[in-house]
């Protein structure tokens, strides 16, 4: 209905709550049912007192492992092309050194602090960005960000633009001639 509407829908989940690959493959195929224009994923981080917490302590829930998550990311960007997945919460906590690793799959990342737990600083996402596509400082505009992602990752698409979202830094939205 929303879409009927002209709005645009961002919906995504969790991974890493107990559920199987199979389950998350499901997930992104709903979502693609659905028309969704944009993912988030977030990997769970899980905070001592809450209910995840205990499961992951008590062996009920096993924590997903960085190649999970990333294979993970990757097959929702397969199945959702043309949405724009987005990278969250407990990215930090997961990933570690790896995050970099996701950027093969991802249009955007949130950056900042989360709802629950302390991020990274933009400086350091930034260079991250920079060290992963080789990028010069003076490189690292808006402009030159979308193109050198867009060369390597979508090469059909001829115009883009990065569209800045409240706490997502340098999202490239993807525009059809």
């Amino acid at each position: 209905e929303a879409k009927k509407l002209g709005l645009e829908v961002c919906s995504g989940g969790i991974f890493g709550l107990g559920e199987s690959v199979e389950e998350r493959i499901r997930m992104a195929f709903e979502l693609k049912e659905l028309g969704v224009d944009s993912v988030p994923i977030n990997i769970l981080h899980p905070i001592e007192g809450t209910k995840a917490y205990q499961k992951i302590k008590n062996g009920e829930i096993k924590p997903i492992t960085i190649s999970d998550a990333l294979k993970s990311i990757a097959i929702y960007k397969i199945i959702l092309p043309y949405a724009e997945i987005r990278l969250a919460g407990g990215r930090i906590y997961n990933l570690r050194d790896f995050q970099s690793y996701a950027l093969m799959a991802l249009d955007g990342l949130m950056v900042g602090n989360y709802l629950t737990t302390k991020g990274r600083g933009l400086e350091d996402d930034l260079t991250m960005i920079r060290d992963f596509y080789n990028l010069k400082t003076g490189d690292f505009t808006q402009k030159g960000i979308a193109e050198k992602f867009l060369i390597k990752w979508y090469k059909k698409v001829k115009h883009a633009e990065i569209k800045e979202m409240t706490t997502f830094a340098y999202t490239v939205k993807k525009h059809e001639p």
